[in-house]
């Protein structure tokens, strides 16, 4: 979609403005506010992701089929990439004119009454103006995006540096434990989502750094697992795996991780946040969550080969590093 801001009062377009998204011969309008990602505050420019927080008091959001919706919760199917048009253009300003590419790469293009998608950028429905508006449109402000963890979350956490994320699937290891693999993978899917819980259901509230977490794979229900007794593939390291409760040599202990914060793990702030470098702990043997690039092997399908993790002991290797990148679906007032 190409979109273009007229200025009525200031040339720079701030997160948080509202503003109304007009098609170029103005037979299409919408108002909107625009909320930044995880939060994110400032002047908006080019290729930064922002979601269309609409006077519906819904997210507009475009489903994986490409239709075009509204949405209660600020999720990845309601980002929108802010792109150029014209490549001369450094700054995006009121008056710019700009794409505006959904995150499943189609272009928001204008209808009658709503917007579509398209495919093909260039088609002249996708050219938009995008004006400010003199007063506000957006009559409630948008829950703010959820920064802290929460039990019961379910979350995405990426090696910091390989980019790639947590991920467990329904394939066995050849050897050791023989559970579920855990890999480190550059592709997203549902294999990557893990869910917070405490050792018992009563366990609630916020996250703290150092409380016991265990983290179970929402598309099979197993629990991430270590075990000093079992060397990984690749790098005879400590195995990691997936185990699910009554497997008969599962051990409690081996399926209970701590959270540290930052690199140096020192000058832990209280709770576990998105985007903060963090360290995962396993209580049992005390070594930590690891990656590491080039150490890489075969799932069992076909070629299909993905990075090693591994349990490591706990010293300043910066592939001990993680991040919680992303929390699903849900908004957490807070509650102190």
């Amino acid at each position: 979609m190409i979109g273009f801001i007229s200025n009525l009062v200031k040339s720079s377009i701030q997160y948080g403005d509202t503003v109304f998204i007009q098609s170029l011969d103005g037979k299409f309008s919408k108002a909107a506010l625009i909320e930044g990602y995880y939060g994110k505050s400032g002047k908006l420019n080019y290729g930064h992701y922002v979601f269309l927080y609409l006077n519906s008091q819904k997210y507009l959001t475009v489903t994986d089929s490409a239709d075009v919706e509204e949405s209660i919760s600020a999720q990845k199917n309601e980002l929108i990439r802010i792109e150029k048009v014209d490549t001369n253009s450094n700054d995006l300003n009121y008056n710019s004119h700009v794409l505006l590419k959904t995150f499943q790469d189609s272009y928001l293009t204008a209808c009658e009454n709503s917007f579509g998608t398209t495919f093909d950028k260039s088609d002249k429905k996708a050219v938009f103006k995008i004006i400010q508006a003199n007063v506000k449109m957006i009559n409630q402000s948008p829950p703010k995006p959820n920064t802290k963890l929460y039990f019961g979350d379910v979350i995405k956490l990426k090696h910091i540096n390989t980019k790639n994320c947590l991920h467990s699937h329904e394939a066995n290891y050849q050897e050791g434990s023989k559970n579920f693999q855990v890999t480190a993978y550059h592709s997203r899917d549902d294999n990557d989502w893990f869910v917070v819980e405490g050792t018992n259901a009563s366990v609630s509230g916020q996250v703290r750094y150092n409380q016991t977490v265990r983290l179970r794979n929402e598309s099979h229900g197993q629990y991430l697992y270590s075990s000093s007794k079992y060397r990984s593939p690749v790098s005879n390291q400590q195995e990691v795996c997936t185990c699910i409760d009554g497997l008969h040599e599962y051990n409690p202990g081996h399926s209970t991780w701590k959270f540290l914060s930052g690199t140096n793990c020192k000058d832990m702030p209280e709770h576990v946040e998105v985007n903060q470098p963090l360290r995962l702990v396993h209580n049992e043997t005390g070594s930590m969550l690891h990656s590491h690039p080039g150490f890489n092997f075969n799932i069992g399908w076909g070629l299909l080969r993905q990075q090693e993790v591994t349990c490591y002991p706990p010293t300043q290797d910066t592939n001990n590093d993680w991040i919680l990148f992303e929390i699903r679906g849900k908004f957490h007032h807070d509650q102190q």
